[in-house]
């Protein structure tokens, strides 16, 4: 049986605040949340795209990229495509998940698997090139033309 690597930017289920807990928020925005199930649904979206993992990741710098490997055969029960509900939610449903909670919950940082994979590995590969004096890039990153 094969198993397939699932993607996650973003907060898990277990650390994510529902809007429902949020004392900010209007009560009945609050009771709405709570029972249409958009609560239960926060942090259990995946993709099975790495490259589109890593577009969010650049888009969402403050969060890291996490994996779950599952089985072909569970992966397959949890793809958005073949559910009418969570397709509708979906922009890519051939390759977005939405897995039950206690699995998303299993997710682990992915390791560094090469050079770039997040925006602060950028950052300090645009620092090391700077520092060894390729002023280009710090001048690009100023704001100042030639």
């Amino acid at each position: 049986m094969s198993n397939v690597t699932l993607y996650r930017i973003g907060p898990l289920p277990s650390e994510s605040r529902t809007i429902a807990d949020k004392s900010a928020a209007p009560d009945w925005l609050r009771d709405a949340t709570k029972s249409s199930g958009q609560d239960a649904a926060l942090g259990r979206w995946f993709t099975s795209d790495r490259t589109e993992a890593k577009w969010y990741a650049r888009e969402h710098p403050e969060h890291v990229i996490r994996t779950v490997t599952v089985s072909s055969a569970d992966a397959a029960k949890w793809r958005a495509a073949d559910h009418p509900t969570a397709s509708r939610f979906a922009s890519n449903p051939e390759h977005e998940y939405f897995v039950p909670a206690d699995i998303a919950n299993k997710a682990k940082p992915e390791p560094a698997r090469e050079a770039g994979t997040s925006y602060w590995s950028a950052r300090v590969e645009q620092g090391r090139a700077s520092a060894a004096g390729n002023d280009t890039l710090r001048e690009r990153d100023a704001g100042i033309e030639r």
